[in-house]
């Protein structure tokens, strides 16, 4: 015969341990899920004797921390740009790079005045053409014959090296080839692509059309 005073500390102690195994399933759960990204480093020559540095603040970057800018021309050595490292923006206006050689950029994080692992760079070639906007040159789809038009774009890491690329949905102009999927490296270099075929249906569900 179990008396009620030992019932209790069972029934307690069987509480508990669910009460601790809820808990620890609610935190797993409220975890955010994220890409494992890089700084996305980004150099465009934005005007005559301007570039444009703009990076990523990563959710798992502290609070306080400050970043410091650094070029190298014509393959040289990295030089530090700023003064005092940067708290109130992921961007950068160059001033004083020589266009007419080549450029590329890196940042550093900052914490407690402690400089970080540095990002992959970002280059310009010699005499860049002043843009701001990123170029791709696209593959035209094997289909013989067929012109095609880019109608979304949307990017993704495909290479697992941090950084996004690009995926790129090309129609026929005709109305009535295949549609293909093109996924393009971050440099632009075509990974693969995929023939939708030509019957492909609900080609524009991915944006909520007009009323």
């Amino acid at each position: 015969m179990v008396n009620l005073k030992t019932r209790c500390q069972v029934t307690g102690r069987v509480f508990c341990a669910l009460a601790a195994m809820m808990f620890v399933v609610s935190i797993a759960q409220a975890q955010r899920q994220m890409e494992p990204l890089g700084r996305g480093v980004h150099a465009m020559h934005s005007a005559t004797s301007q570039a444009y540095i703009g990076w990523r603040l990563l959710v798992t970057d502290p609070e306080n921390v400050g970043f410091n800018v650094y070029r190298s021309a014509s393959g040289g050595a990295y030089t530090k740009l700023n003064s005092l490292p940067i708290t109130n923006t992921t961007d950068y206006v160059d001033s004083t790079a020589n266009f007419t050689v080549t450029n590329s950029w890196y940042v550093r994080p900052v914490t407690n005045g402690v400089e970080l692992v540095p990002s992959a760079p970002s280059g310009l070639p010699a005499n860049s053409a002043v843009v701001r906007y990123r170029s791709l040159t696209l593959s035209p789809p094997p289909g013989p014959g067929v012109a095609y038009d880019v109608k979304f774009c949307w990017v993704g890491d495909f290479d697992g090296d941090g950084e996004y690329d690009y995926l790129v949905d090309r129609w026929p102009t005709n109305g009535i080839g295949s549609q293909y999927l093109q996924a393009y490296l971050r440099d632009g270099t075509l990974l693969w692509q995929m023939d939708m075929g030509p019957l492909s249906t609900n080609r524009s569900n991915v944006y909520e059309p007009d009323a």
